[in-house]
């Protein structure tokens, strides 16, 4: 068990002029002991009595089989703990917060649980379900859905293949999923391919699709406009896979918009497409 106390040195190894270099990370220790601080005042990682419960039980549990001395969400969510994949398998649905769920499913995922993409899946739904998937106007909250990208992106599963492709049929999952639609991108399924023809003309989605009031469709966090322009951005990205001139005429066409962004992205697409492909 490593001591918070005690500044813990990190070595990464960086390239630059292709020479490597290595990177002490000294401010590691001290950053994490502010974020077990902040957790004590109720600043971040606040959960309800219920989930205090669960959670003291599950940490006397793991503490006493791995002769640690973890308190604090702060230490699981930086420290992974190694054979503690069946303990957390049993707990994780006892919590309600979508915190706790979100920073345990990484847990399963390293740990190589089974079965841990159809409960990452499950858990994703009742996120969808949940107060943070759609916050109310002029509400900001932390967007959980990027920790369920980067686990299905991880995970890569050819179980929950189809009900990930359902997902993205809803353009809000698609805007939260960008890495698990990048992922099927890259298998050139043709109706992932569909799809990204119609995100990257993005203009026909209301916001009751998005689960937004007309109204308020800019109050909300993100707002409308973020979410339809990300969605474009992601899909001309996505695109690069297919290598048909189809896709090559639809990605030339966001070449000639304003945004000099969106040029630069339909550009990186269409010379991979190119260099790749030989059209």
């Amino acid at each position: 068990m490593r001591n918070i106390d005690t500044v813990i040195f990190d070595m990464d190894r960086c390239w630059m002029d292709n020479k490597i270099f290595m990177v002490i990370k000294m401010k590691y220790g001290i950053l994490l002991r502010e974020s077990i601080k902040d957790e004590k005042k109720g600043i971040i990682y606040e959960t309800s009595l219920h989930d205090r419960i669960i959670f003291k039980k599950m940490l006397k549990e793991l503490n006493k089989i791995h002769k640690t001395h973890f308190k604090y969400w702060s230490e699981i969510k930086e420290f992974h703990i190694v054979g503690s994949g069946e303990i957390i398998r049993r707990y994780i649905y006892q919590f309600e917060a979508e915190l706790a769920h979100s920073i345990l499913i990484h847990e399963l995922v390293a740990e190589k649980v089974p079965d841990t993409d159809e409960v990452a899946y499950d858990l994703y739904l009742r996120y969808k379900q949940s107060k943070y998937y759609i916050s109310d106007p002029k509400e900001t909250c932390y967007d959980y859905g990027i920790e369920y990208d980067n686990v299905f992106r991880r995970l890569k599963s050819k179980r929950i293949e189809e009900r990930l492709v359902d997902l993205m049929k809803n353009p809000r999952d698609a805007f939260y999923l960008p890495l698990t639609l990048q992922m099927l991108s890259r298998k050139c399924r043709d109706d992932i391919k569909v799809l990204l023809f119609r995100y990257v003309d993005s203009n026909d989605i209301e916001p009751m699709e998005l689960g937004l009031n007309e109204e308020f469709k800019d109050d909300y966090y993100p707002p409308y406009s973020s979410i339809l322009y990300q969605l474009r951005c992601n899909a001309v990205v996505c695109l690069k896979y297919y290598h048909d001139q189809e896709t090559i005429d639809i990605v030339e066409k966001v070449m000639l918009d304003d945004d000099d962004n969106l040029k630069k992205l339909a550009n990186n697409t269409l010379v991979y497409i190119k260099k790749r492909s030989g059209l």
